[in-house]
């Protein structure tokens, strides 16, 4: 399995600027910029393939590309909300896209998968590369879906990066996440295969 590609960026953060200022007790406008940067940095900190969470918190495009044809081809996080395409690529380099007919999207201890319907054959003269490429959206399809503990874990972090702008604090014990936040999501990580 090759990295996954993101396609598209969410539409929007999981929190809205007013929740973060409401949260870091922020009354004027004049520090929106760094608002949004910190929103921006906690959701990257904690968001998509390379966030502590391993999973999407709003929904956004991905392509996973596989060798190798396999009956049951694992996506690397999820959730996954949609499938809107798989494709395949011949030796010759030509793209044919499965019909959404021959496939389904299931999920199981370890995590979402696309699983071909029996009657699909194997094909023969697959590709060298990225032979097989799935096209998947990940992520809740709004706000109000994200888990609670996940946004207040945001928030967390948003208001203890703009209470503490510096690495470190002379004085006091720092950490780059509060202890609070990693607590509430602990229980939200994605376990690895």
């Amino acid at each position: 399995m090759h990295k996954p590609v993101r396609i598209a960026a969410p539409s929007e953060p999981p929190v809205s600027r007013e929740q973060a200022k409401l949260h870091c007790r922020i009354d004027s406008d004049d520090e929106d910029d760094l608002v949004d940067g910190l929103i921006a940095a906690a959701v990257d900190h904690v968001d998509g393939f390379s966030g502590i969470l391993g999973q999407c918190l709003m929904a956004q495009e991905w392509r996973q590309d596989f060798d190798a044809w396999s009956r049951s081809l694992r996506l690397p996080f999820g959730p996954v909300i949609g499938l809107p395409s798989v494709t395949v690529r011949n030796t010759s380099g030509q793209i044919a896209t499965v019909p959404t007919t021959d496939y389904a999207l299931l999920e199981d201890a370890l995590g979402p998968y696309l699983r071909f319907k029996d009657s699909v054959a194997s094909p023969m003269d697959l590709y060298q590369s990225r032979a097989i490429s799935v096209s998947f959206t990940a992520g809740h399809s709004d706000r109000e879906s994200v888990p609670k503990a996940i946004i207040q874990a945001l928030l967390l972090i948003i208001g203890h990066w703009y209470a503490n702008r510096e690495e470190v604090v002379t004085g006091t014990i720092a950490t780059q996440i509060p202890m609070a936040a990693q607590s509430l999501l602990r229980n939200k990580r994605r376990v690895g295969l």
